[in-house]
């Protein structure tokens, strides 16, 4: 379930991470409940980083052409997001630009396809874990939460 929290970096710190989108605020997603507002809604969404796990940036190319991936899969709405999560090796929040590609009506056999897009997201973008959102659901390109 998805939750609005005031404060993001205890909620990451309680569920791995956390999502600032424009018109929601900072969310969080978790199996168990957390001190938040639930946030109703269904969703399909393709996560797409800009940074790659050395730091260094996803090139441009790289992100345009997977955010036009995603509209031809009819992924037609974009947020410009950031997403935290507290690192394991210091404890301290890392905060991150990312697109978030999504839709309410992606039809059955695209959702079917949304982990291998997300391992090529992953792998295009040189990315140990890459989330994505399936009927709301968050998922992780390596099964954890």
């Amino acid at each position: 379930m998805k939750y609005r929290v005031a404060s993001p970096i205890e909620a990451a710190s309680e569920t791995g991470g956390c999502t600032f989108e424009p018109e929601i605020g900072w969310w969080t997603f978790s199996t168990n409940p957390v001190e938040g507002k639930k946030l109703e809604g269904i969703r399909d969404a393709l996560y797409i980083p800009t940074l790659q796990k050395s730091g260094s940036r996803v090139s441009e190319s790289a992100i345009e052409n997977l955010k036009k991936t995603a509209r031809e899969l009819g992924f037609n709405n974009l947020a410009c997001a950031r997403g935290m999560w507290v690192l394991s090796t210091t404890g301290e929040p890392q905060v991150e630009v990312i697109w978030i590609a999504w839709t309410k009506s992606v039809n059955g056999q695209v959702r079917e396809q949304l982990p291998a897009l997300a391992n090529q997201i992953k792998e295009t973008c040189n990315q140990d874990c890459v989330a994505w959102e399936q009927v709301g659901e968050l998922k992780f390109t390596g099964g954890e939460l």
